[in-house]
């Protein structure tokens, strides 16, 4: 048996995505490249991706907005 490539739904590709598509994700993280990179790979799953450099603006959006965002993904190591 030779190895296959997945199909797209298996890959979390297409129309047929295993993710749920619009999750409002807000990514927090001093590095640029980092928040960059993660924020490409989540808009890949359709997600709504919102980008914080600083600890302080994110508390700041979620303050204004407390049920703006299903999901939050912090850097644990930032100033």
């Amino acid at each position: 048996m030779g190895t296959e490539a997945k199909p797209h739904s298996e890959r979390g590709e297409g129309p047929t995505s295993p993710f749920p598509s619009g999750l409002r994700v807000m990514v927090v993280d001093d590095d640029p490249l980092c928040l960059r990179v993660v924020e490409e790979m989540l808009k890949r799953c359709r997600y709504e991706v919102r980008t914080c450099n600083n600890a302080a603006s994110a508390l700041d959006l979620l303050r204004e907005n407390r049920s703006g965002f299903d999901l939050v993904l912090s850097d644990v190591y930032m100033p």
